[in-house]
C-alpha cells in the first residue's frame, strides 16, 4: 500500500513550525506538560498559586479552574494527579486533601478545595493582572446575571448526566436537555453584541466551557443527538444559533483550545468516572466513525475536510498578544 499520510521529513517541519508558534504565541501551552505559567513580569519566586489538577486532563472541574487562572493572567504552578478512576493520589497531595477531590489550590500556603470557592478566593485576594478580572465585583448587576446564568449550567449538567446514565425514559431524558439548552440560546441571545454570556469573556464561561463541550461529545456517541450543526445533522444549528455561536468564538481562544478535549477523548473518559453512560442506539453510527471502526470510512487518509459527526475547530492563527502574555516551562 503507498502511504497518503505526510512523510517523515514532512513531520519534523511540522513540529519545528510548532516549536516557532509556542515562542511567537505563549498562549499555546501543553496542559499536560507545562508545570510553570508565568503572566507578565513574574518570576517563580513570586508564584503564589500552585494548582493540583487530574494528570489526565479529563476533569471538567479542574478545567473551570485553570481556564479562570489562564483568562485571569494570574501565574501557577501545576501538580498532576490521578483522578480515582484511573490510578493512587500522590502521598503529598492526600496530606493536604485527604478525601482526594480535584481541584485544589494553595493561594499565599492555604489550602482551598472545591473550585467554586477557589475562584472566590482568587478573586476576593485580587489576583488577576489589570485589564483580565472576568469575575464581576460584589454587588453590581453583571454579578446577579453571572449568577444566575452559572445555575442554570449547573441545572443543564443535572439534566444531561441523568439522561446520559439513564437507559429508560430515553424522550424525557432528552426533552430535559432540550430545555436547558433552549434556556443557554435565550440567555446568550439577550446580549446580541455576544458572543458571550455577559457579552465578553467572563467567569460564566468558565464554569459552561467544560460542561457544554463534553454534553455536545457524549450526547452525540451514545445519543445520536447533537448539540451542535453538523453535516450529518443541521438541525442543532437553526435551533441553537448562538450556542454554534458562543462555540466559535471560545474555540479562538488560545486558553480553551489548550485545554479542550474531543468527542472520541470525552466519549471514552465519561463512562470510567460517572460508572456508565447507557447509549439508546441512535448514536451507533457516530460512535462507530469516532472510534475508527472498520467498514465506516473514518481514520482513512486522506481525511476529510468536514467530519460528518464532530464540529472540528479552525486552525488556531497567529493571536496578537499584549503585555499579559503568558510564559511557560
Amino acid at each position: 500500500l503507498r502511504p497518503t499520510g505526510p512523510s517523515w521529513a514532512e513531520l519534523s517541519e511540522d513540529l519545528e513550525r510548532m516549536a516557532v508558534l509556542r515562542a511567537i504565541v505563549p498562549g499555546l501551552f501543553s496542559p499536560s506538560r507545562d508545570a510553570l505559567r508565568l503572566f507578565g513580569d513574574d518570576t517563580p519566586e513570586t508564584v503564589r498559586v500552585v494548582f493540583w489538577r487530574d494528570s489526565a486532563v479529563w476533569c471538567p472541574y479542574c478545567m473551570k479552574v485553570q481556564l479562570f487562572l489562564e483568562e485571569s493572567n494570574i501565574s501557577y504552578r501545576v501538580e498532576w494527579v490521578n483522578m480515582q478512576s484511573y490510578g493512587d493520589k500522590r502521598p503529598e497531595f492526600l496530606r493536604i486533601s485527604p478525601a482526594g477531590f480535584l481541584p485544589v489550590c494553595e493561594i499565599d500556603g492555604e489550602v482551598v478545595r472545591d473550585s467554586d470557592r477557589i475562584l472566590k478566593v482568587l478573586k476576593r485576594l485580587g489576583l488577576a493582572r489589570q485589564g483580565y478580572d472576568i469575575m464581576p465585583d460584589t454587588g453590581s448587576l453583571l454579578l446577579g446575571e453571572a449568577e444566575a446564568a452559572i445555575d442554570l449550567v449547573y441545572q443543564l449538567q443535572g439534566s444531561w448526566m441523568s439522561w446520559l446514565r439513564s437507559p429508560v425514559s430515553d424522550a424525557a431524558g432528552r426533552a430535559a436537555v432540550e430545555s436547558r439548552l433552549d434556556a443557554v440560546e435565550d440567555v446568550l441571545a439577550r446580549r446580541p453584541e455576544g458572543p458571550f454570556v455577559l457579552g465578553k469573556f467572563s467567569i460564566v464561561e468558565c464554569h459552561l466551557a467544560g460542561i457544554l463541550e463534553r454534553v455536545a461529545a457524549s450526547s452525540a456517541y451514545f445519543k445520536g443527538f447533537f448539540v451542535r450543526s453538523t453535516p450529518s445533522d443541521r438541525s442543532a444549528g437553526q435551533r441553537w444559533p448562538m450556542i454554534q455561536q458562543w462555540f466559535s468564538a471560545l474555540e479562538a481562544r488560545p486558553a480553551f483550545r489548550s485545554l479542550c478535549g474531543d468527542f472520541f477523548t470525552h466519549s471514552h473518559d465519561l463512562p470510567p468516572q460517572l460508572g456508565t453512560c447507557a447509549p439508546n442506539g441512535k448514536g451507533a453510527a457516530c460512535a462507530e466513525y469516532i472510534d475508527g471502526l472498520p467498514g465506516c470510512g473514518a481514520w482513512l487518509l486522506p481525511l476529510p475536510a468536514e467530519d460528518p459527526f464532530e464540529t472540528l475547530p479552525l486552525p488556531l492563527g497567529l493571536v496578537e498578544q499584549d503585555d499579559g502574555a503568558a510564559a511557560s516551562e
